[in-house]
């Protein structure tokens, strides 16, 4: 049997053998409606100069609702409520995992569990950034995937969603690419019976 190594491409698993994680993201406070809220809130720029330093409206509600804007991050983060490892499931507390074949929505530490949701990399075609109202301060939007205009998948509230968007359009072209490298084994085509027929051929069917 003849066979052939395959040209091998970094940072990429062939999804043939195995799915492994390229990267996994947590959603920002400003994927809920509270936390748009108080992103609205700070990108407020009434204000006055101090010595040359601004003191803006927005800035002294951040240092007011500091609380809150923590109660929510541990909200987005806490797998289970009340005693965070142990009780019910926090459906508010996911995250968002990039594999070599997949997106998905996962909860955290239940790894027994299916995903949210999932979406092929061959399910997309299109990846949108859409900055909500109240997003922008925190640096976050929305990411969706498209398939000829139809949306697929959003992920709400991904910190900078630029390069997260680059992340899954390499991911996608590298499982486009990782099938067509791996080599179709080859075979013998097995000896005629006659001593003089020709010498046999590599085939790969």
């Amino acid at each position: 049997m003849a066979s052939s190594t395959p040209t091998p491409i970094a940072g990429v698993h062939p999804a043939g053998l195995r799915e492994a994680t390229i990267a996994t993201v947590w959603p920002s406070i400003a994927a809920g409606g509270w936390g748009r809220w108080l992103g609205r809130l700070y990108a407020l720029r009434a204000g006055v100069s101090l010595g040359g330093v601004p003191i803006t409206v927005g800035w002294l509600l951040v240092v007011v609702t500091t609380p809150l804007a923590g109660l929510l991050y541990l909200a987005k983060k806490v797998p289970r409520k009340p005693l965070v490892v142990f009780g019910a499931r926090n459906p508010h507390a996911v995250c968002y995992r990039v594999t070599n074949r997949r997106i998905l929505i996962l909860a955290p530490l239940e790894r027994d569990t299916a995903p949210d949701a999932a979406l092929s990399h061959a399910d997309y075609d299109e990846i949108a950034i859409e900055v909500l109202p109240g997003q922008a301060w925190f640096h976050a939007a929305d990411v969706v995937f498209l398939h000829h205009g139809t949306e697929r998948l959003r992920l709400a509230g991904v910190p900078r969603p630029e390069p997260f968007r680059e992340l899954c359009r390499k991911t996608q072209r590298a499982a486009a690419i990782v099938p067509a490298a791996v080599p179709v084994p080859t075979k013998l085509n097995p000896l005629r019976p006659s001593s003089g027929g020709p010498t046999p051929t590599l085939s790969t069917s």
